[in-house]
């Protein structure tokens, strides 16, 4: 059960990764556009960058189910995100 929610996150991260960028062009307009895929590829590069690292320290520290409580408050319903007014 695990192996397979962890495909489908894995499926949903690369959708995101692919679609994120394309679908803030085609909504956003000029400096604003320009801003959100700076902050998009900020916040993407950051993760992969410094991700693996926070989690090996969390687990060498804690164990590894703290990683599993640290996840959930990562992960907000999508509802509560920003709103895109045009």
């Amino acid at each position: 059960m695990l192996v397979a929610a962890r495909s489908v996150q894995g499926i949903g991260g690369a959708t995101l990764l692919a679609i994120g960028p394309a679908l803030l062009s085609e909504v956003l307009q000029g400096r604003q556009r320009s801003f959100a895929l700076a902050v998009f590829g900020s916040v993407a590069g950051f993760a992969m960058a410094f991700g693996p690292m926070f989690g090996g320290m969390l687990i060498s520290v804690r164990g590894w189910r703290l990683i599993f409580l640290v996840n959930v408050p990562g992960c907000p319903h999508p509802s509560a995100g920003p709103v895109v007014r045009s």
